[in-house]
């Protein structure tokens, strides 16, 4: 995977007191820093629901063909996203939070580079 093919995403869990397990998708790296660029929904959410959260960024025009470079793989950052939204649904009792920081995307396919998991009983790792 080349870095200068890669555009650097974030896929998160956090657990709502109010609406119960939230997943975030939005454009990670530095970019949630300096501009956060994020959407939310209720977890879980099907493939359909994860691509249609990527299509809504602010960022999403740098996702597709930017500069010669071809457009990422969305499908499988949204794969990724449903898949992280299912093990929060099913273990929402266990998971306080979860962070994928940055998920590196690529046209061919994404990859997670560092992550956080913080569980309801104080325990974490990454």
């Amino acid at each position: 995977m080349d870095r200068e093919d890669a555009v650097e995403l974030v896929i998160g869990l956090e657990h709502d007191p109010v609406f119960g397990m939230m997943l975030m998708l939005g454009m990670g790296g530095i970019a949630l820093e300096v501009s956060p660029d994020v959407a939310f929904r209720k977890a879980p959410v099907s493939e359909a629901e994860a691509a249609r959260m990527i299509a809504g960024l602010r960022g999403a025009d740098l996702l597709g063909p930017v500069r010669g470079r071809p457009a990422i793989d969305t499908a499988a950052v949204a794969r990724l996203a449903a898949a992280v939204s299912a093990f929060g649904a099913a273990h929402a009792d266990r998971v306080r939070e979860l962070d994928l920081n940055p998920v590196r995307a690529t046209p061919s396919g994404a990859r997670v580079v560092d992550w956080l998991l913080l569980t309801a009983d104080g325990g974490g790792g990454g």
